[in-house]
């Protein structure tokens, strides 16, 4: 279940002759919560082949307490030729045994 992190709010003010109107928009922001600081991406359920090649990808949270890529013990085969992982604190966590 998400939990609530913040909201966006956007507010117009228009003036009509002998009229003020205000609309006030809320739009609540939402995040799945996590154990440990959180992950970038998240491989989970019986997902048979994932492919991710040639892409970067960066910590910009600081301090770097996140996991990049968490694979989960389900998930099939994973290729990740040529990729960037930099600024986390564990880069990949695979939970799949032996890989």
């Amino acid at each position: 279940m998400p939990v609530r992190i913040g909201e966006e709010v956007t507010e117009e003010i228009d003036i009509i002759p002998a009229k003020l109107i205000r609309r006030r928009t809320v739009r609540p922001k939402y995040a799945y919560p996590c154990g440990d600081a959180g992950v970038a991406i998240d491989i989970q359920g019986q997902t048979k082949d994932v492919r991710m090649v040639r892409n970067t990808l960066r910590e910009t949270r600081e301090p770097a307490q996140r996991t990049g890529i968490r694979i989960a013990a389900a998930v099939g085969r994973v290729d990740m030729t040529d990729n960037v992982i930099e600024g986390f604190a564990t880069p990949v966590a695979d939970g799949r045994s032996g890989e």
